[in-house]
């Protein structure tokens, strides 16, 4: 089309960055956008090494995927795998789920077994009876 002589591209910009958990972003203007393609560059290096290195010890993407978690509220605020973790967690009954404190009040009981005992299951130790007279209180 002829413009390659007429389009100026500026080297200089902006960043927008955010940490973890904070809603408060922090903007770096006029950055040299060449020195931040270098750093870039070099985080994919080391990202691949660090694959490289993974898989010559035989671990493996799945490995890591499926390794355990321990979800928490505070997680939905900064975790991009917080939707999975709070499915683990949920799909283990585990109380958490709806909080810290249900999870503290509950200890080892799940939200199944939790559930079972309101429906009227026999507590099968001192934990659960516990349990079950502190839901039953009103």
């Amino acid at each position: 089309m002829g413009l390659a002589d007429r389009i100026g591209v500026s080297r200089k910009g902006f960043l927008v960055l955010s940490r973890p958990g904070s809603n408060f972003p922090s903007v770096r203007a006029n950055e040299d956008l060449r020195y931040q393609a270098m750093r870039a560059e070099r985080g994919f290096t080391q990202l691949e090494r660090a694959a490289d290195a993974m898989r010559e010890g035989n671990a493996s993407v799945e490995a890591i995927c499926s390794a355990p978690t321990a979800y928490e509220s505070a997680c939905i605020s900064f975790c991009d795998r917080a939707s999975i973790c709070f499915q683990r967690a949920l799909d283990a009954g585990n109380a958490v789920v709806l909080g810290e404190d249900v999870a503290r009040f509950l200890g080892s009981v799940s939200l199944t077994r939790a559930m079972e005992l309101l429906d009227g299951a026999r507590p099968k130790d001192d934990v659960e009876r516990d349990v079950l007279a502190q839901l039953t209180t009103t």
